[in-house]
């Protein structure tokens, strides 16, 4: 097959997982025979879409909520556990059934690979995107835990391998969990703000595992194979992809970029040249076979979506960028990969900031050499500890200093950024200037393209209005005063995003109707992020706040009114009258 007809295969696939139609079983049984009969590569990708709508229909199918009653059973761990609001949040499989648990936070930690045996209570999980991506169709409360039994040798191996790398890390202070993140891809331990400044700063991509890591992973392992054998380094490279598969726990991106790996190790072996889009479209045709949902992953979008850009663009962009090679090779890189995913991160509801480019130029060589040196020294300093593990990590603090800081500037709201509106308006003036065949006309397409981008990147972001709530709302007048109010399910990672995609850089008064813990962990992760003068919260929970009692609240030229409902608060903001 040729790389488009491969390409097409891989799509349609795609599709058809998206869609899960009733393929009859029949079809799959006709098929079999045929494909090993003719040998022909049309019949086996025949064969292969084919199979993933069938899986696809019955995998959804499979994703039945049961109805709320107590268990008591038997499930494995097949995530690590994340700590929130005292408990553990892990993923189990009880049979053949996918759940999130919550386990109190009064057991130890529950490790991947491991049996437990609990009592609880089994609920309907809620029907999003990130359940389906996971096969997750219950809820699963656990009260008690009454047997643990470890995991088998594997996962003990494994968990012990990533338990020393995070240990040795452990001179790193406060920086642990962003070294944990950019080499294991692990989130467990990271602050609401870090996640803030990573997304907003186009640098969400270093904190997961993805075909980054694999590189710089057979570059740590290249002076071993490279003294091997042809046959035994295909064996090796496999092994070792299949142990960092297991060690960053088969995350989507990582699954596409091991694979990709593996069919250009089976290449090499036999060889055969693969281009980058063979290579990317078996590897979504093999996974997508294996499993069908995790074309519901975004994850996997993004990932697949940044590589077939990186393959398709990134050299056109390197030759037409007037810059030295040194800077036009990494600088193509980043606006492939921004090309490819703004769509997918356009239809969220995301917004792109100007500041991501030169972020990610400026922090992608030095987090390379975090993964490498994480994964070579990290190990060492894993074992050794004490003096030797502060010594081997010094480079990586200074590292991770560094990308932190580009990172939290990157991040600042001040930057101008792109929606999803402006994105598509030059997107298409870049496609027109890159079919159009004169220079001259390419030229007044690019011109054209750049005003619009300027005036876009410097209008005056728009005054907000809303109505009362007990969510998040956040209130900007003309005047140039701002409110937000943030009710008790709004968490503060959430808050950030929003005040960045609105551009907020200061904040008159910060409303926090909850008396839960969250509160002050909000107010403490706000005051982080931005200039806040005044709180109304329970000041018990939040330092230096004001008590939110019911009445009106003037806030340079705009007004609240605070009423309570029973045990609610609710929040009216409008301009003052006569101005």
């Amino acid at each position: 097959m040729t790389d488009v007809e491969l390409s097409c295969a891989a799509l349609v696939a795609a599709v058809l997982a998206l869609l899960a139609p009733a393929v009859p079983g029949w079809l799959i049984l006709v098929l079999v025979p045929v494909a090993v009969a003719l040998r022909h590569p049309w019949t086996l990708a025949l064969l292969l879409v084919v199979l993933v709508g069938w899986r696809s229909h019955a995998d959804l199918a499979g994703l039945v909520a049961p109805r709320p009653e107590p268990v008591t059973t038997e499930v494995t761990v097949v995530t690590d556990a994340v700590e929130s609001f005292g408990r553990w949040n892990v993923d189990v499989i009880d049979g053949e059934r996918h759940e999130s648990a919550t386990i109190s936070r009064s057991e130890s930690e529950p490790e991947v690979g491991e049996h437990l045996t609990v009592a609880g209570r089994r609920t309907p999980a809620t029907a999003s995107v990130s359940n389906r991506a996971r096969h997750i169709s219950a809820r699963l409360t656990v009260d008690q835990v009454r047997s643990r039994s470890g995991p088998n040798m594997l996962f003990t191996g494994v968990n012990g391998l990533r338990n020393l790398l995070v240990d040795g890390a452990e001179c790193l202070g406060a920086d642990r969990p962003l070294f944990a993140g950019l080499v294991l891809g692990d989130d467990s331990q990271q602050t609401d703000r870090l996640r803030h400044d990573f997304r907003a700063s186009g640098l969400a991509h270093l904190l997961a595992v993805s075909g980054q890591n694999v590189a710089f992973v057979l570059v740590a392992t290249s002076p071993l194979l490279g003294r091997l054998q042809l046959r035994s380094r295909w064996v090796v490279t496999v092994g070792v992809l299949a142990l960092f598969t297991l060690v960053t726990r088969w995350e989507p991106s990582v699954l596409r970029a091991v694979v990709m790996a593996l069919v250009a190790a089976g290449a090499s072996l036999t060889g055969r040249y693969a281009s980058g889009t063979r290579l990317l479209s078996a590897a979504v045709l093999i996974l997508l076979v294996a499993d069908p949902l995790l074309v519901w992953s975004t994850g996997f979008r993004l990932s697949v979506a940044a590589s077939a850009a990186l393959v398709a663009l990134q050299r056109p962009i390197e030759r037409r960028l007037p810059f030295p090679g040194w800077l036009a090779a990494p600088l193509a890189t980043v606006l492939a990969a921004q090309i490819g995913t703004a769509p997918l991160l356009a239809a969220m509801g995301a917004r792109l900031s100007v500041a991501s480019i030169p972020a990610n130029l400026l922090a992608v060589p030095v987090a390379g050499w975090v993964m490498v040196w994480g994964l070579v020294g990290g190990l060492v300093a894993g074992v050794a500890g004490g003096p030797v593990a502060t010594l081997i990590h010094g480079p990586t603090g200074w590292m991770l200093a560094w990308i932190d800081r580009v990172a939290t500037t990157a991040a600042s709201p001040r930057w101008p950024s792109l929606g999803s509106g402006e994105l598509l308006v030059v997107a298409g003036l870049v496609v027109s200037m890159w079919l159009t065949r004169s220079t001259r006309l390419r030229r007044v397409v690019a011109v054209t393209a750049t005003v619009i981008l300027l005036l876009v990147l410097l209008r005056s972001p728009p005054a907000g209005r809303f109505a009362p709530t007990t969510g998040l709302a956040i209130a900007r007048s003309p005047g140039g005063s701002t409110v937000v109010v943030a009710g008790g399910q709004v968490r503060a990672g959430r808050l950030l995003d929003e005040l960045t995609r609105q551009q907020v850089d200061h904040v008159d008064l910060l409303v926090l109707t909850s008396s839960g813990r969250s509160t002050t962990a909000t107010a403490a992760t706000v005051r982080e992020v931005t200039e806040v003068g005044r709180v109304l919260a329970d000041p018990a929970l939040v330092r230096g706040a004001i008590a939110l009692v019911p009445g009106p609240v003037r806030v340079g030229d705009l007004s609240l009114a605070v009423r309570r409902r029973g045990t609610r608060w609710e929040v009216d903001v409008a301009p003052m009258q006569g101005r």
